[in-house]
């Protein structure tokens, strides 16, 4: 049988003989495409459907065959068969039915890893799907390195605190694990043991009463004694949940109304993965093959998560406060017991992301390192970035010390955000400010949590105001998040800038470089925060002004295939478009018209100066997006110029959804 792999898995040929076609098919070799003339020249005309007939004879295929008036319905029947085949030779602790419907959630990777061929005539065309036996466990290699991604996140948010991520990420990986032929019961008991022990060590306390809101009050979550880089909760206030909340660097918040009681008070630790559908659909699938085989139809359930709720109780008395609002009891902690709860509800995003595949750009199968690569390397090479370390622009950090009148426009802002009063507070803003303001109070409910721990500093000619903590939320979407506001003053005392703070976790990460100079630090922090926010608040002009006209932009969109037979198919498939700006632009803009809202979290950064200096930065980062009908989670790498730090020049923007195989996550250890 060697011969036949040979001719039939490395070349693709089609031969017409006696008004028949037969048609054996492989991922075609470049090789390949050069010796298919010769194949055809030497070869008899009857030779490739004699080895379909041996392939179907040797005990050494498997094979699946699949007969309609199309092929593509021809190749999904055969698919099926082949699917079918393959359950019943792997090793899974289950009955009959559930192993079926497992390996049905791996219809895509048969597809992938097997060959087929088709022959067509008169009444018709067939098509055999088939692959070696040893080969077979080529089928779960995919899913195998989806799991230890999943455990290399969930041990890294651990360590940087990032909770949500921890318990997220434990859960799905002991879901799908389940699912590989082979696994260890021991194996999937250690990933559920270790979310128990995150949990353990989570603990959360009622902090205050919001100052500038009183129906609100502010929780504090923090594990073994550190706060939480993010948490999803609910909250139970006696009568009924909430919808999913964000506590972000250790805040949360609730809101209460007069008259609760503090021992009806519950919090839920909340293991929502709906908002990440690429990802959740494969596990999804899992659930729904363990539900479905059960005859639950409910997903796998306690079966395949074993997960319970994570409830965390208040132990004070109720009391009102005399303005009527709630009393926040002073620092009283909430006791916690169980698992946290993941979402059941079936959540497939059908809309587009800032990773929109236009229709006037190259779509590629993957990202073209060496273009990326060639493209760094060329800017690298540029007379501004090799000959001249010190040409980044002259800027000094100091303190500020009379801080008066900045917090006294703060104060302002924030009651006027509360009050919706936005033209009563405009003559503190330069004209870009004041667009950008409106920008925020359009952007969801907006609500300030508090602004009486104000962090300031200047930057040149800028002061910058930290630490203003808002709570953001949508009508369609019943996630709520905190995001704490940072505002620049100009030299004129008024408001040039606003925006999302980077978060704790990725701002330390950027100014643990002691090699640096603090402002280049604050400069890097400063560049991402604004490119977050600019997404967030749709500023379209901003991101066409960042990127340089000759940037080369790749972008990615994980897809959904349509028209697939099988239920529990994963339908994962990313879809990679290289644009250029215009175009890049041109999209974008579409994608700001359809969504209610955008907003992105980041995490695991990389940083490294490139070239001369401190202005050439390469700058590799986990990007988390969430949007109203698309969501997804991946690693955006930018190389940038800050040698003018308050007009960056972007060269490369790349996405990826996962590691290459063959280079791994695009970042700037690569140059």
């Amino acid at each position: 049988m060697a011969s036949v792999s040979s001719a039939v898995g490395i070349l693709g040929a089609s031969v017409a003989s006696a008004g028949r076609r037969v048609t054996c098919h492989r991922p075609v070799h470049r090789l390949g495409i050069a010796l298919l003339v010769a194949v055809l020249l030497f070869c008899p005309l009857s030779l490739f459907a004699q080895k379909i007939t041996d392939i179907k004879k040797d005990a050494a295929f498997l094979w699946g065959e699949g007969r309609a008036a199309d092929t593509r319905t021809a190749d999904s029947v055969a698919t099926d068969a082949l699917v079918k085949k393959i359950a019943g030779v792997v090793e899974l602790p289950y009955r009959e039915a559930v192993k079926a419907a497992l390996i049905g959630t791996y219809r895509d990777d048969v597809a992938g890893a097997s060959d087929f061929a088709v022959s067509g005539g008169r009444k018709g065309t067939t098509v055999l799907r088939y692959i070696r036996r040893d080969a077979v466990g080529n089928v779960f290699e995919n899913r195998c390195r989806r799991i230890a991604e999943m455990k290399d996140i969930a041990g890294t948010a651990e360590t940087k605190l990032q909770m949500d991520v921890a318990l997220r990420y434990l859960s799905w990986a002991a879901v799908l694990l389940q699912s590989v032929p082979g696994f260890k019961a021991e194996e999937v008991a250690e990933l559920r043991s270790r979310r128990v022990r995150i949990l353990e060590g989570m603990n959360v306390r009622f902090d205050r009463q919001s100052v500038a809101d009183k129906e609100i009050v502010e929780l504090s979550f923090t594990y073994k004694g550190q706060p939480v880089r993010n948490i999803d909760y609910r909250f139970f206030n006696g009568r009924e949940w909430s919808g999913i909340l964000s506590a972000k660097d250790g805040k949360g918040f609730i809101e209460v109304t007069p008259g609760s009681r503090i021992d009806d008070y519950r919090i839920l630790y909340e293991s929502d993965p709906s908002h990440l559908r690429h990802i959740y659909r494969e596990v999804q699938a899992v659930e729904r093959a363990f539900g479905a085989a059960s005859g639950t139809g409910a997903g796998a359930g306690a079966s395949a998560n074993g997960s319970g709720s994570a409830l965390a109780k208040s132990s004070g008395r109720s009391a009102k406060s005399p303005s009527g609002g709630f009393a926040a009891p002073d620092n009283r902690g909430l006791k916690h017991g169980g698992l946290e709860r993941g979402d059941d509800a079936e959540c497939i995003g059908s809309g587009a992301s800032d990773n929109y595949a236009p229709d006037d750009a190259v779509a590629v199968s993957r990202i073209d390192f060496s273009a990326v690569r060639s493209k760094v390397m060329d800017v690298m090479s540029r007379e501004k970035f090799s000959a001249s370390p010190d040409s980044t622009k002259a800027v000094s950090l100091t303190p500020v010390l009379f801080t008066s009148e900045y917090e006294a426009a703060v104060s302002r802002i924030c009651d006027a955000l509360k009050k919706r009063e936005y033209e009563s507070v405009r003559p503190l803003f330069t004209e870009t400010g004041y667009d950008i303001f409106l920008r925020l109070g359009a952007y969801g409910n907006a609500r300030v949590l508090s602004h009486d721990d104000l962090n300031f500093y200047a930057l040149g000619d800028e002061v910058w105001c930290r630490g203003i903590p808002m709570a953001f939320s949508f009508s369609g979407n019943p996630r709520r998040f905190v995001e704490d506001i940072v505002l620049t003053f100009n030299k004129d005392g008024l408001i040039s800038n606003l925006t999302f703070s980077l978060g704790a976790a990725a701002t330390s990460d950027i100014c643990s470089h002691e090699g640096w100079t603090e402002e280049a630090r604050l400069i890097l922090v400063d560049f991402l925060e604004n490119y977050k926010t600019a997404y967030s608040l749709r500023r379209l002009d901003y991101i066409s002004s960042i990127f340089d006209d000759d940037a080369l932009i790749i972008t990615g969109r994980v897809l959904r295939s349509a028209g697939l037979r099988n239920e529990y198919g994963s339908n994962r498939y990313v879809s990679f478009t290289r644009q250029n700006k215009a175009t890049y632009i041109r999209n974008l803009s579409r994608v700001f018209a359809s969504q209610e809202y955008i907003n992105i979290q980041f995490s695991d950064s990389e940083v490294v100066k490139l070239g001369k200096g401190e202005q050439l930065f390469g700058i590799k980062i986990r990007q988390e997006y969430f949007s109203t009908t698309y969501s997804d989670v991946g690693y955006l790498f930018v190389l940038v110029d800050l040698s003018d730090w308050q007009r960056p020049v972007i060269h490369v923007r790349t996405w990826q959804e996962s590691p290459d195989k063959d280079f791994g996550v695009i970042g700037p250890y690569h140059f």
